[in-house]
């Protein structure tokens, strides 16, 4: 009789978890979710954020967004960013600690349109991750608002499948254009430092002195809170391949330490120096790139 009733629980709770799953995925709450979702994005990026479609899945536990756009803050008909689907798998059982625990963010079909800086005090980050107003008043914030701020982020991984980046002048115009990236990042366990692996093919790239295309880029990084570590940095194409590694210092002025090896075929550089010399074949440069930016070194 006892096993009986252990089967028909069992069942009666597989039946509540199904049941559930459908109405979730179907888009019961769908609404009640995209208002949490843009409020809570909104927050955080201080940008316009637009979200078609939120559904919340059981069993995994994972929370689907759909038609993901941020938009920039100065009037650009390109909107920052726009992702066609967004899976954040999560950890439900992290909800009744202080830290939240995101066990992966997968990024389908990402379009990032960012804006080459017109001057040094801009960075591509600022676009990315501009400085929230309100967040400078938590000060003034109520007792309940503090109370909810002390719930921690943990992100165990970023997943990026089939990603676009296009950076363009002030002018609006194309400058430098990534097709199929492709990324993994994996924070640490204070999400303090960042190890990056990326790859991407082609990159498209308009010059007044250069435009063409490269076919493969792939990297190793290791970012941190003020300096960027390039364990591997390669890039192959027709007339040209590159392999580098060193640090890059992100304070003001932007400092470096890169040491590089380029292999490039004689057309390019007497296309990019404007050189009118009848040479043929390729250049081997291997040395190293010190300084702070603009005023670099090269040994």
């Amino acid at each position: 009789m006892f096993k009986r009733w252990i089967t028909i629980l069992v069942v009666f709770l597989i039946i509540l978890v199904i049941a559930a799953n459908v109405l979730l995925y179907r888009g019961l709450y769908s609404e009640k979710l995209k208002e949490i979702a843009v409020s809570s994005l909104e927050s955080r990026t201080g940008r316009p954020v637009q979200i078609q479609q939120a559904r919340l899945q059981l069993f995994p536990f994972y929370l689907l967004l759909e038609g993901l756009t941020f938009s920039h803050q100065s009037k650009l008909s390109e909107p920052l960013l726009t992702v066609a689907q967004v899976k954040i798998a999560f950890s439900p059982w992290s909800l009744l600690t202080e830290v939240f625990v995101i066990n992966k963010i997968s990024l389908t079909d990402p379009v990032v349109h960012v804006v080459e800086p017109s001057d040094l005090s801009e960075t591509f980050l600022k676009q990315l991750f501009p400085v929230n107003s309100s967040a400078s008043d938590s000060s003034s914030g109520t007792s309940e608002t503090r109370n909810r701020r002390e719930m921690h982020l943990a992100i165990r991984a970023v997943e990026i499948s089939n990603g676009h980046l296009v950076v363009s002048r002030p002018d609006g115009e194309p400058h430098l254009e990534l097709s199929h990236l492709s990324s993994l990042i994996e924070p640490d366990l204070l999400m303090q430092t960042f190890r990056i692996t990326l790859k991407t093919e082609p990159i498209q790239i308009t010059d007044p002195r250069w435009s063409g295309s490269v076919d493969h880029l792939e990297a190793a990084l290791l970012l941190r809170h003020d300096e960027l570590e390039v364990k591997r940095l390669s890039i192959s194409s027709e007339l040209f391949s590159t392999t580098l590694h060193g640090m890059v210092k992100m304070d003001r002025p932007v400092s470096m330490a890169i040491n590089l090896e380029t292999v490039a075929s004689v057309t390019l550089i007497k296309q990019l120096f404007d050189l009118k010399r009848d040479w043929t074949g390729e250049a081997r440069f291997i040395g190293t790139v010190t300084g702070s930016y603009p005023d670099l070194a090269i040994k």
